[in-house]
């Protein structure tokens, strides 16, 4: 999971646990985090990604327990480990991951990143095409019909988005190009 968030340039991680120090420091290590909290408490989880906001950086929290909800919160992004978190956890994150596999973290950064350009490329679509349509009714070339020919040309716009946007259907969870 974590070599895909680094391929993702993804690269700054902090291990923050309520969990003992030396098995922090163990797991930090075998996982090339540097940057450990341990023995924290919710609130201390959260003043810390508080911190790190405050510091400029826009913090991916995942957790799955009720010590981790005001964290997850604090993060611009909280994600739940689905299938063993709780559901304090579950209402306090933005993004509910289904199973506890973390290797899916990569594949939900590639899918979000996917959806913000296509929604960017709906945008413009649909603004030049209305824009396009407002001028060629404005001076005429629509016809005496204008208004019902630039109403039909706008939905054929509407289906062009949609059909843009279906192709997210196909998604390549495995990350191939």
């Amino acid at each position: 999971a974590l070599d895909g968030l680094r391929a993702l340039g993804l690269g700054r991680h902090m291990l923050l646990t309520g969990d003992r120090l030396p098995v922090a420091q163990r797991i930090a290590a075998a996982m090339g985090i540097a940057a450990v909290h341990a023995e924290a408490l919710p609130e201390t989880k959260m003043r810390v990604v508080l911190d790190e906001v405050a510091a400029g950086y826009r913090p991916l929290v995942v957790g799955d327990g009720i010590n981790d909800s005001l964290a997850l919160k604090a993060g611009a992004v909280g994600v739940a480990m689905g299938a063993q978190g709780t559901d304090v956890a579950l209402a306090a994150a933005d993004l509910v991951l289904l199973t506890s596999d973390l290797r899916r973290l990569p594949t939900m950064i590639r899918l979000s990143r996917r959806c913000r350009a296509t929604i960017q490329v709906n945008v413009a679509l649909g603004l030049v095409w209305t824009c396009l349509l407002m001028a060629l009714a404005a001076v005429g070339a629509l016809g005496t019909e204008g208004a019902v020919v630039a109403a039909l040309l706008h939905n054929f716009s509407t289906f062009l988005g949609l059909a843009n946007a279906g192709r997210l259907l196909r998604f390549d969870e495995t990350g191939r190009v």
